[in-house]
């Protein structure tokens, strides 16, 4: 299972659940994001989600490029058409998201807590789109969605260079709502919550 799903108290925590692969988005854990995001928008006994990675090295560092590539045009369909729902889950959600970042957050997982209401990053992550270096172009949102939440030449840099930033330069940038020391960001979303 690539992600955990649990209601505790009116909140829904979405746990992105693959560690040994820094949390990188499967096939399997995009149908479950699918599923979870409706889950929440539908459940009235949720009034709030966190999306978080397991383990301590990555939020998530994207789609899993070993095991979502395919020859078949029948599974690639159905890979996009469940990640799309899954990253644009901003436009189906209408209750507040939160996300808990530490460590990586790259490509697919930027797009993810962009997609978020809220952000709060330990110290220690790091936020990046470095498909660019491999010639593939950022989607599912992060063209949009990252110029209109943090400044022009720093979203440009990201998109076009695929250079990583840190977390204070993603904090002075807008992309997150707030900076905690490591190991303190779901502690900080639970302090925003209340």
């Amino acid at each position: 299972m690539g992600l955990d799903f649990d209601i505790r108290d009116k909140v829904a925590y979405l746990t992105l659940n693959r560690p040994e692969a820094l949390n990188a988005m499967d096939p399997e854990t995009i149908r479950e994001l699918s599923t979870a995001w409706q889950e929440v928008r539908d459940n009235n006994d949720i009034w709030i989600a966190v999306v978080r990675g397991a383990g301590d090295r990555a939020f998530s560092a994207g789609m899993d490029v070993k095991k979502t590539i395919t020859r078949s045009p029948k599974r690639a369909n159905f890979y996009n058409s469940q990640r799309l729902p899954m990253l644009e889950r901003g436009l189906q959600v209408n209750k507040p998201v939160i996300a808990a970042i530490y460590g990586y957050c790259l490509g697919g997982g930027v797009t993810l807590a962009l997609a978020c209401d809220i952000r709060i990053a330990s110290d220690d992550a790091v936020f990046g789109l470095p498909e660019i270096k491999r010639g593939v172009f950022p989607s599912e949102g992060a063209t949009w969605r990252l110029p209109r939440q943090i400044p022009w030449a720093v979203a440009m840099e990201m998109l076009l260079l695929g250079d990583n930033i840190d977390a204070r330069r993603a904090y002075e940038a807008g992309e997150m709502n707030s900076k905690v020391k490591y190991n303190e960001s779901l502690a900080g979303c639970f302090n925003c919550r209340r």
